[in-house]
């Protein structure tokens, strides 16, 4: 049996899979596998997990080897309700597929599933963990997904004729602004040609600035969405200056860069969760905040082909 279940809501998602985790867990001692292609979403959904008291693990590229052997005891001893992996570690992990084949799966999660139409192009082996425990039970979730794409996912994900649940992508907890800003090219003429206007870049940065420090006094955290690691440093640089200029405005708020470049994510990671007033300028690969009460603002500088992407990202 496999399913795709279309919730924007984290919190809904996280609270399908476990309860069937939970239930496989005690009534046959199996786990469950939980494919997270973020691995800062997955330690969010370990955290999340273990504070609801149910046993979880996360295990990516990044694992220590005395963690990952702790892990694999867990796996073997049947004390592991759920393990969160990263695509490419249960593609290419040879021990791991074997612990998992002795102990028995119960059901493979994929989270965040919309990401298998594009991302195998340059993570191909996401394909193969796609393709990996082709009898057990399928769970798909995602958030940004169109209706035309759905059997084409189903496919990708080896799942097809599975049943499709929807859920509104609106969200009563959210509140969507959209600000006029200066044009972003001059064009004068047939015979001329398209001019970045530099307005433009100088007035998203000084609104995005603004909207961060009224977070910050509020004592909240925000999260800043880029397309490019270019972007996310240069965007910091750019927040930065205007808090030097006025470091009152702010409030003391921390300006930190966040993407798969860098490697002081964990540390950023584990900064906008136990402190306030941390601003994220981030890619994509930073799936942190969207159902944390200290973040009261989501700050999109990028432009999304659909309206419900605003909703989820």
């Amino acid at each position: 049996m496999a399913v795709l279940l279309s919730i924007v809501s984290l919190i809904k998602q996280t609270l399908v899979f476990p309860v069937c985790a939970v239930l496989l867990w005690c009534r046959f001692g199996c786990v469950t596998i939980f494919v997270c292609p973020l691995t800062a979403l997955g330690r969010q959904h370990v955290n999340y997990l273990q504070y609801r008291g149910v046993s979880a693990a996360s295990l990516s590229l990044e694992t220590s080897p005395h963690v990952r052997n702790a892990i694999f005891d867990c796996v073997s001893r049947r004390a592991l309700a759920v393990l969160v992996v990263s695509p490419e570690q249960v593609a290419v992990n040879l021990e791991l597929c074997r612990v998992l084949e002795a102990c028995g799966v119960g059901l493979v999660v994929f989270d965040e599933a919309h990401n298998w139409l594009s991302w195998p192009a340059w993570r191909p082996l996401m394909t193969k963990a796609a393709s990996l425990f082709p009898n057990t039970p399928r769970l798909a979730l995602t958030a940004t997904l169109q209706s035309v794409d759905e059997a084409r996912l189903l496919q990708a994900l080896a799942m097809p004729g599975s049943r499709v649940f929807r859920h509104p992508f609106f969200r009563s907890n959210l509140a969507l602004r959209v600000e006029q800003r200066p044009p972003l090219f001059s064009w004068t003429g047939p015979s001329s040609l398209l001019r970045p206007v530099p307005a433009e870049h100088a007035f998203r940065l000084r609104r995005t600035f603004e909207l961060c420090a009224s977070a910050a006094r509020r004592n909240g955290n925000a999260t800043v969405y880029v397309h490019l690691r270019k972007d996310a440093d240069d965007l910091v640089v750019g927040l930065l200056q205007l808090n030097d200029a006025m470091p009152a405005t702010a409030a003391g708020a921390t300006f930190l860069p966040y993407h798969a470049g860098r490697q002081d994510r964990s540390a950023v990671e584990a900064a906008f969760l136990a402190r306030r007033r941390v601003i994220v300028v981030s890619t994509i690969a930073f799936g942190l905040g969207i159902n944390s009460p200290a973040v009261p603002l989501v700050v999109h500088m990028v432009c999304f082909w659909a309206p419900d992407h605003f909703f989820s990202v």
